[in-house]
């Protein structure tokens, strides 16, 4: 039996704390609606809600909603509520970080983006995003910015991280990010540069650099992989490279390394797997 949207604010509305109870109700109002119809055109979806009410009023009522001042904690409340109603309580979920940019008439949007994965992982799902700025264009992030993005999550989840399995490209480098990430419980499948750190390679198995190369090439040609662990001061993390799939990879791009704080190389392998999701999404936002 379907709630009513009054049952169903009842029901879910801690996942919309800071948002006014008449403005909870709209909400549960609205995403039937968006069911309903299959779509978020609020013209189409005007017509799905129940009432007496003429359909100007109804489309009125889907623009205000759209005008609340925490529209982002909206957002973020409607997919913590999805999480809830989608993975059972012990799931792994799989969360993609990555950033996007395109132009908005004449202003550059710049944005950096986590969300999670879901149905087969054939559907992303944003979660908290960042505005890294205009005057940065098509600029990477930096520590900070993932930080702060990774903040806004943790604050949203709250102690129940380690539930999540962050998923990520070259991109979120750096070991100062990696040990947070690991201070904070949360796994993460990061893909690095491939011989970005061949010199504390060398230093790890006593050989120079072109013995190297030549070791990792020719275990991934006879085994297809290659999985060692790297350290980085207190930290230690498990590195599977393996040969890139792509048909024409690009020099410098013809084996994909792979950095985890997990042990297990063909869990990193299928992680890591669901990382081009993402781009089916953030092209297009």
């Amino acid at each position: 039996m379907l709630l009513s949207p009054l049952s169903l604010r009842s029901k879910y509305k801690h996942y919309f704390s800071a948002i006014q109870s008449s403005s909870v109700l709209k909400i549960f109002v609205f995403l039937p609606c968006i069911l309903s119809s299959r779509t978020v055109c609020l013209y189409k979806c005007r017509d799905k809600i129940t009432g007496t009410s003429k359909k100007e009023a109804k489309y009125a009522l889907l623009i205000r909603l759209f005008k609340l001042p925490n529209l982002e904690k909206v957002v973020s409340g409607i997919s913590l509520l999805i999480v809830d109603l989608l993975f059972p309580k012990e799931a792994t979920i799989h969360l993609v970080m990555d950033r996007t940019h395109w132009k908005f008439g004449n202003r550059h949007m710049n944005v950096l983006v986590l969300g999670f994965l879901f149905h087969k992982n054939s559907i992303f799902i944003p979660l908290v995003w960042i505005d890294l700025g205009e005057k940065r264009k098509g600029g990477n992030s930096n520590y900070e910015d993932r930080k702060n993005l990774i903040d806004k999550f943790l604050n949203l989840v709250g102690t129940n991280s380690s539930r999540f399995v962050l998923i990520a490209d070259r991109e979120s480098l750096g070991t100062d990010f990696w040990a947070y990430l690991k201070d904070k419980g949360l796994h993460f499948v990061i893909r690095i540069r491939q011989f970005t750190y061949l010199e504390l390679c060398s230093q790890c198995f006593n050989l120079s650099k072109k013995e190297v190369i030549a070791w990792i090439q020719q275990e991934v040609a006879r085994n297809g992989k290659f999985v060692f662990d790297l350290p980085f001061v207190s930290k230690v993390y498990r590195v599977v490279v393996v040969k890139n799939n792509q048909k024409y990879p690009k020099k410098g791009n013809e084996y994909l390394f792979l950095l985890s704080d997990l042990k297990q190389e063909n869990e990193i392998l299928a992680y890591y797997a669901f990382r081009w999701k993402i781009a089916c999404v953030v092209s297009d936002i």
